[in-house]
């Protein structure tokens, strides 16, 4: 992680608790920029306060929403998931074959102080991306391991 990301990660030292984190898996090695996710957001979530605090550099990105702070890291190869766990479940539309296709993921992790306004917010950001990133494919929710479509993903968070 860069160290702006790092900056923004741990610019409130009051906030100890692990990220929430969410995966998105792209089928090339792709990123969006900050300022299209920041855009999107405002689109699908206009109640949400502007987002602020951006940094950017060639590893990902970083901001905060809605007092929350998202950091973003992209990182090569397939999504690890634990082979001691069972397998995550792929939700239709989606298929194996998709997920076969993966050759990077976006890690989108908040530090909020609140479990559940984590969720929300997670929940916002990994919509915008995957609206507007066109190398998604799939979207990961690792609490719940589970697969979803970008769009099915979309449609649930608005």
């Amino acid at each position: 992680m860069s160290s702006d990301a790092e900056a923004l990660l741990g610019e409130k030292d009051e906030l100890k608790e692990k990220p929430f984190s969410v995966l998105i898996a792209l089928n090339r090695d792709a990123q969006p920029a900050v300022t299209d996710v920041a855009r999107k957001l405002t689109e699908l979530f206009p109640k949400l306060e502007p987002v602020r605090d951006i940094v950017e550099d060639e590893t990902g990105f970083g901001l905060t929403v809605s007092g929350s702070i998202v950091v973003f890291v992209r990182m090569p190869g397939a999504i690890p998931l634990d082979p001691a766990m069972d397998a995550p479940t792929i939700n239709e539309p989606l298929t194996a074959a998709t997920l076969d296709t993966q050759r990077a993921y976006l890690v989108i992790a908040v530090r909020e102080r609140e479990p559940i306004q984590a969720a929300i917010v997670a929940t916002e950001v990994a919509a915008a991306v995957a609206e507007c990133c066109l190398g998604a494919i799939a979207v990961y929710w690792p609490a719940s391991r589970q697969w979803f479509a970008p769009q099915v993903f979309v449609d649930q968070a608005v």
